[in-house]
């Protein structure tokens, strides 16, 4: 083997390697890990209908009790009482209650 393709040959090495060392991230799983919510961290019930997060990045869940914001950390909830949702009534929010 000559000088010239040895040369090559080494140079074709370190580049492939620079590339997979390039993309090294892009190449690995993102892990994604969850957390469960529950009536232990405050919120008002076990069992969400909807939940949704907002432009600010707090995260709301409705429950049968209310709505939920949650900021990461605690909670804070909204609490209605719910009219049969099979009359035309609307949420009739329960009286200075805010937890």
């Amino acid at each position: 083997m000559s000088e010239k393709n040895h040369r090559a040959k080494v140079l074709k090495i370190v580049f492939c390697i620079f590339i997979v060392l390039l993309f090294q991230d892009a190449l690995a799983q993102n892990q994604i890990s969850f957390r469960q919510l529950s009536v232990k961290e405050g919120l008002s019930q076990n069992s969400a209908i909807a939940i949704t997060q907002d432009s600010t990045g707090y995260l709301w869940i409705a429950t049968q009790d209310g709505l939920n914001k949650y900021d990461g950390k605690k909670f804070k909830v909204f609490l209605y009482n719910f009219v049969d949702i099979t009359t035309a009534r609307l949420l009739k929010p329960r009286q200075g209650v805010c937890r």
